[in-house]
């Protein structure tokens, strides 16, 4: 009997023990459990508080943009919108092909350029454009008012003058731009290439719609006359 009661004392003694072990690692699965949720929404709250930080240094920034830094943007993206307009033009879109006829596309970034170039406009900036006196050349005989590179490299050091400089290379790159998309459009030219470049340096679009014309006619020309030739022949 006590044998008995011995192993059946024992066998409870260790279900309680493994019920003890079990509902401890239940609690401690628990606690980590809340350990791991707490921790996860801190993180969430940092990066939720990091993510605002980065917004609000995002907008501080925009706000802390110069006049001239602001000019700067303002004319890339208008320049941008119009090269857009000639690329739908292309593509055969009407609206578009109606507002790049139109010389009023350009008449906002030339009145904007002369916006910029008054406000650049300072009591020097005559003179290192064109350094001269007329007395002097009146006394020497010497040409006066030819402009310097130094002169000039001195005047785009400024922020203001560089700005007006931009808006004028844009517009000058937006008006190659216009005149190649209307003459493709004109004579079915191919022209991505070409406002690829004038979007970058007007002067090399212009020379790349020259050469594109001349090519595409030429062959053209060539073709209609062999077809020409070949139906006399026949």
């Amino acid at each position: 009997m006590t044998t008995s009661f011995g192993i059946f004392g024992g066998d409870k003694g260790r279900r309680n023990s493994r019920k003890t072990r079990f509902l401890k690692n239940k609690r401690a699965g628990v606690a980590s459990n809340k350990h791991n949720a707490v921790a996860s929404l801190n993180a969430a709250a940092m990066g939720l508080a990091n993510n605002n930080n980065n917004i609000i240094m995002a907008q501080t920034s925009l706000f802390n943009l110069g006049v001239n830094e602001l000019a700067w943007l303002l004319s890339t993206l208008y320049a941008l919108f119009c090269f857009s307009i000639c690329v739908r033009a292309k593509r055969g879109d009407e609206k578009a092909i109606a507002n790049i006829r139109n010389y009023s596309t350009l008449v906002p970034l030339a009145v904007f350029y002369g916006v910029l170039l008054i406000r650049s406009w300072s009591d020097n900036t005559l003179a290192l454009m064109m350094p001269g006196s007329l007395e002097e050349g009146l006394r020497t005989g010497e040409v006066q008012f030819i402009p310097k590179l130094s002169g000039i490299s001195e005047l785009l050091s400024e922020k203001a003058a560089s700005a007006s400089a931009w808006a004028h290379f844009m517009l000058v790159n937006l008006f190659v731009a216009r005149h190649a998309t209307l003459q493709s459009l004109k004579f079915d030219l191919p022209v991505a290439h070409t406002l690829a470049l004038c979007l970058v340096t007007g002067p090399l679009g212009l020379l790349s719609h020259v050469v594109t014309k001349w090519i595409v006619l030429k062959l053209r020309t060539k073709r209609s006359s062999s077809e020409r030739s070949a139906e006399n022949e026949r």
